[in-house]
């Protein structure tokens, strides 16, 4: 398969001509517009903020024994926290994968893109005992036109052995397959 190769870097305009806002316009049509991108869209919930949170508190821990020494969390472990992260991408088939440490106070989550689920119907169980840091999930042929999208993570239903609703994640990856 050939790639097609652009290049996405801004150069500063001169004065007196184009904007900044032109220029980053320009290059999301750009990146709507292109055949292949291989480099993987990421979210680093360790040193970055999703773009909304819906409704709980969501907090950073550091601890030698996580995956990356820490985690993404929500201490307010109720039914319906949630979060989202927005992107933008070309069309093409997806792979996301994030990670979902499993422990004793896991709940299930439940991941939406535009509004609507993808992946287990019955979402992804984070109960485990014990627990799992290293737990990466993974959800394949996900077919997502150009543009802008959003990808959000709520936490609906708990393990009957958890009874708690603990999501934890250090990074998001999407990357692009076909």
């Amino acid at each position: 398969m050939s790639t097609q190769t652009t290049n996405l870097g801004l150069t500063k305009p001169s004065p007196g001509h184009t904007s900044w806002s032109a220029a980053v316009n320009q290059n999301w049509d750009t990146l709507d517009s292109m055949a292949y991108v291989s480099t993987c869209i990421s979210w680093n919930l360790l040193t970055g903020q999703p773009d909304t949170i819906g409704q709980g508190t969501w907090t950073r821990v550091q601890s030698s024994d996580r995956l990356y020494c820490g985690e993404f969390r929500n201490p307010t472990v109720d039914d319906g926290d949630n979060f989202t992260c927005k992107f933008r991408c070309p069309a093409g088939t997806y792979t996301l994968r994030f990670h979902a440490g499993k422990n004793t106070d896991g709940g299930i989550v439940k991941v939406y893109l535009d509004g609507s689920q993808i992946g287990a119907s019955s979402g992804y169980d984070t109960y485990s005992s014990p627990k799992n840091v290293m737990n990466v999930e993974e959800i394949t042929g996900l077919a997502i036109d150009a543009g802008e999208h959003s990808l959000q993570f709520i936490l609906d239903g708990t393990n009957p052995s958890s009874g708690l609703y603990r999501f934890r994640t250090s990074g998001i990856w999407l990357q692009r397959t076909a």
